[in-house]
């Protein structure tokens, strides 16, 4: 639409745009009941990507921005707004000129004139809060995961079915449709301990051969020893130079791949990896931390079934299984006293344990507790499971999950000893409790912001009237432009100087057309530089009709914060 009729249909709408219009830190645009955009202001371009030339004049309906299944709904609101029925504020994705996705929440409303309506949409840009709930949302997941393979082990007593059932929900974890351990044999090679169909949709055949030779992969020991983890997220992204792991790679048909190192005690005895992501993996290294607890849950089994292995068939298995693992186990009579505790439980709580009552040791009571797992067993010889929050010797909150399970029969069939094991599960609770006040404060700050917004918007109306009224009242002409630039405002006043209409506008006009002599306009403009304002500046200026008039300048020069030149403001008055 050509310039000269935008400004028709903004007189006709008495709009008239201003700094505090353009500089508003949302976006706002203008429609005519027809969804046609009449103007916009400098935060629509940063949301959209689009420049103003480009909007104006565009029905808003047939934008590239918006998606097809909104515009039903985008045509109801249109249609319901210039009704002047009420609309709530909704969350829309849309899609900015170079293809990026961003959040927007609309709060559209109608203003009236005299004698015609327009429809006003600010646009706030929610992407950053849209981002922040699925980090949040992603982190839950994670730490879901991390729990259910973490108690897994705790309960199960068949280690190569917890084993492949949580690498199973690893890989589904992070999107991949193939997991896999890999651990090196006694030649340095790397041989396939388990592979893992993630996705049970995706038929995808297993790797059909035992071992792999870590040298022909050189790409990913670089990768390993930089970062500590391998990652790919597409064949394509490899390296010119690193043609031995593209082929291998292929030879594979591995497109993408997630490796991590297992370490059991202390040593690199392997990697697991996921591979085949079914879309494009966005891998968070911040999620480092998370991935290796599952890592060295599953190396921790690993070793294990590998004790279990070693020492089976030996009066030593109990006690090697159970010293071995890093939570802290008792065994317990009848009268609750522990007979014998491993390693991590005299670590944590002393080595004279042996004699001592179990709930005066694990849980600071004088008493065993109302909901006692270990009396349940000893009574059904069952397994049983419970939560405790404690309060420790030094006032420190504490979240314990006990599992107790029948250790030994008498010659009767009763339970004579019981087994207890104490997970420390504080920094997992600690997580969830502050992930759910991360929510909750989120959804607070939403409303909040939704609110302020409401209130800003109204203030800037309420102020903007006033300050274009002030302006229009002055007896003399005011203006402000960018250095050397182009005009950003003026009032009444300044029209009449200038013999237009005083509901027409030259704001976006050169200041350097005015002036009839370049060097008056140097020498205004060296002074402006050199002291910050100048007063009572003489020059001749050229009028939109040709005209030449003397005019008097008082202005006052405005600078960044870096100092650099950036605006100028000041009055006109024309000599007669």
């Amino acid at each position: 639409m050509p310039k000269k009729k935008i400004v028709l249909i903004m007189s006709s709408y008495h709009i008239e745009f201003n700094d505090l219009f353009e500089k508003a830190p949302f976006s706002i645009v203008l429609l005519d009941l027809n969804g046609n955009i009449i103007e916009v202001n400098s935060s629509t371009e940063k949301i959209y990507g689009y420049k103003k030339e480009e909007l104006i004049g565009v029905n808003y309906l047939k934008l590239s921005v918006n998606s097809l299944d909104i515009l039903p709904l985008l045509r109801e609101r249109l249609k319901n707004a210039g009704d002047g029925i009420p609309l709530k504020p909704e969350e829309f994705q849309i899609y900015k000129k170079d293809g990026s996705v961003a959040w927007v929440m609309p709060f559209i409303s109608t203003i009236k004139t005299a004698d015609s309506s327009i429809i006003q949409a600010i646009l706030v840009d929610i992407s950053e809060q849209k981002h922040n709930e699925t980090l949040l949302k992603e982190r839950i997941k994670i730490e879901k995961t991390i729990s259910t393979i973490s108690s897994r082990f705790v309960s199960d007593t068949e280690l190569d079915s917890a084993i492949f059932s949580s690498l199973k929900d690893m890989g589904s974890l992070y999107g991949a449709t193939r997991a896999s351990i890999l651990l090196y044999n006694d030649v340095s090679s790397l041989d396939f301990f388990a592979q893992v169909r993630c996705e049970n949709s995706v038929e995808i055949p297993k790797i059909d051969f035992k071992y792999v030779d870590p040298s022909n992969f050189p790409f990913f020991k670089t990768l390993n020893e930089k970062f500590g983890y391998i990652f790919i997220k597409n064949l394509d992204n490899l390296p010119k130079i690193d043609d031995q792991t593209r082929y291998q790679l292929e030879k594979l048909k591995i497109k993408s791949f997630l490796g991590f190192p297992l370490n059991i005690k202390g040593e690199n005895r392997g990697f697991i990896a996921f591979d085949n992501h079914k879309e494009n993996l966005k891998w968070d290294p911040n999620n480092l931390s998370s991935i290796q607890t599952c890592a060295e849950i599953i190396a921790n089994a690993l070793d294990r079934k590998w004790s279990k292995e070693t020492l089976k068939g030996s009066h030593q298995l109990l006690g090697g299984i159970l010293s071995s693992l890093t939570e802290m186990i008792c065994l317990i009579d009848r009268e609750f006293n522990i007979i014998w505790v491993n390693d991590a439980a005299k670590n944590i709580k002393g080595n004279d344990l042996t004699g001592k009552k179990c709930h005066e040791v694990f849980l600071y009571q004088n008493k065993p507790c109302e909901n006692c797992i270990g009396l349940r067993t000893f009574l059904d010889g069952l397994i049983h499971e419970y939560e405790h929050k404690l309060i420790d010797l030094d006032n420190n909150k504490q979240y314990w999950w006990a599992t107790s399970n029948s250790a030994a029969l008498d010659l009767d069939g009763e339970t004579e000893l019981v087994i207890l094991i104490f997970r420390d599960i504080t920094k997992r609770k600690e997580i969830e409790l502050n992930l759910e006040a991360s929510e909750k404060k989120l959804k607070s700050l939403n409303e909040i912001l939704v609110q302020k917004v409401e209130e800003r918007t109204r203030e800037l109306k309420t102020s903007e009237e006033k300050y274009k009224k002030m302006l229009n009242e002055l007896d003399v002409g005011f203006y402000k432009g960018e250095f050397k630039g182009k005009l950003l405002l003026h009032n009444q006043t300044f029209n009449k100087i200038f013999g237009i209409e005083l509901t027409k506008s030259l704001v976006g006009s050169s200041s350097s057309q005015f002036f009839s002599d370049p060097n008056t306009q140097n020498e205004y403009y060296e002074k402006l530089l050199t002291n910050g304002s100048i007063h009572d500046f003489i020059a001749e200026i050229t009028i939109p009709t040709g005209e030449k008039i003397r005019v008097q300048l008082s202005s006052h020069l405005i600078r960044d914060k870096d100092g650099k030149p950036k605006e100028v403001e000041g009055t006109i008055i024309k000599i007669q």
